[in-house]
């Protein structure tokens, strides 16, 4: 959902940690700007909720396509999170938590401990297996629930698919062969998707074996990374690199590994954001997220780089801008060919879309933990008149 991208930008341009000087009334304006981007975001997640299941929709069009599709468990994972991060979840209704709370413990399988929708069971790729692990779990934390049955490595033993799973969290060498096998050659996106799911197997290990690993990890992804600071083969696209290497670096963050080559980096970062040409919104939020890691590190910005983050952000926002006000995921590009993905098209023409459900009001994004730190309230998040009933 597009109001994390303006809690990034204004996180990263406003955090204490980078303000050493003065921000000033153009800084402060241009932030009131950027917030009208997003007056009726809580009206639309509103609409997206389904009462009977306790879940989120990706988009109206999905909730409104006669079964066509069903909540997802990241859509409302995304949700749980706005409303969190703004602190509106402390005033809703404990129905509505110990519904949420329902959903995410409904599709955790009894058997495998994995949290797996039937509705789209052939939809579950090892990556997405991950992602859900980690994102109900968190999400169960999250509302002061658990769930229901031991989880996928607490059942290694017993349960093939389980046991798989773990495989290369067993030793070094088996870590290693793994990092070799990913598409950093080809696809370094999805290579970094991959590094940034590691924590939830991770996070079952001991702490020793954990350190152990970290360091294949660090000095395996270290070597990987070329002169402008990116990450895998120079033949892939631009913004599958700058993805790709945001999302292992959103992994070091987590586990405070140092990034090398950072000034580079932030370089490069920085001249694709103000030059290339972005025809996938997710990939924006991508550019501002790694600008926010490389900054927790760095620590540079000023505060005419904060202003030009704002008005850059917001003029590359427009192109995504629908017919109906909301923003699309995807323009002037076809969807991409993916395996055991459903590929949805907006109504409007030449627009398409790379997400499980058929996006046409709004674009859903991916939630950074990474943004855990910063000490900042957004007041897009104050004023929004939300009421429950």
């Amino acid at each position: 959902m597009i109001i994390k991208l303006i809690c990034i930008v204004i996180l990263i341009i406003c955090t204490p940690s980078i303000s050493a000087e003065p921000k000033g009334p153009q800084l402060k304006q241009e932030l009131e700007n950027f917030d009208k981007h997003f007056e009726e975001t809580f009206s639309w997640w509103l609409k997206l909720y389904d009462q009977k299941s306790g879940g989120f929709y990706y988009s109206l069009s999905a909730k409104n396509s006669d079964g066509e599709f069903a909540p997802w468990f990241e859509s409302t994972a995304k949700a749980l999170n706005v409303l969190t991060w703004s602190a509106v979840l402390d005033q809703v209704p404990e129905g509505f938590k110990k519904n949420l709370a329902q959903y995410f413990q409904s599709l955790q399988e009894k058997d495998t401990g994995f949290f797996r929708d039937s509705f789209y069971g052939n939809q579950y790729t090892t990556n997405r297996l991950n992602r859900a692990l980690g994102m109900c779990t968190s999400s169960l934390e999250r509302l002061n629930a658990a769930p229901l049955y031991q989880l996928p490595s607490d059942k290694a033993a017993q349960n093939e698919e389980a046991q798989k799973h773990f495989e290369h969290l067993k030793s070094e060498e088996a870590m290693l062969a793994w990092l070799k096998n990913l598409t950093w050659k080809t696809r370094v996106w999805t290579a970094g998707s991959r590094i940034n799911t590691l924590p939830t197997g991770l996070k079952t290990l001991e702490e020793t074996q954990k350190q152990r690993l970290l360091k294949v990890i660090e000095k395996y992804i270290n070597s990987l990374q070329t002169a402008d600071g990116f990450l895998g083969s120079q033949k892939d696209s631009w913004f599958s690199r700058l993805s790709g290497t945001y999302k292992a670096f959103s992994f070091y963050q987590k586990n405070a590994l140092t990034i090398p080559n950072i000034t580079s980096l932030k370089k490069a970062v920085l001249k694709h954001f103000k030059h290339s040409n972005y025809t996938n919104l997710i990939v924006l939020y991508n550019t501002i997220n790694i600008l926010t890691i490389i900054d927790k590190q760095d620590q540079s910005f000023t505060s005419k780089d904060k202003i030009f983050i704002i008005q850059q952000a917001s003029k590359i926002l427009q192109k995504f801008r629908a017919k109906d006000g909301w923003f699309l995921t995807r323009v002037n590009m076809p969807a991409p060919k993916a395996v055991n993905i459903t590929l949805g098209s907006s109504r409007f023409s030449g627009e398409r879309i790379f997400n499980l459900q058929k996006e046409i009001e709004c674009v859903s994004v991916s939630i950074s933990h990474s943004l855990n730190n910063f000490d900042f309230i957004i007041h897009a998040f104050q004023y929004t008149g939300i009421k429950w009933i």
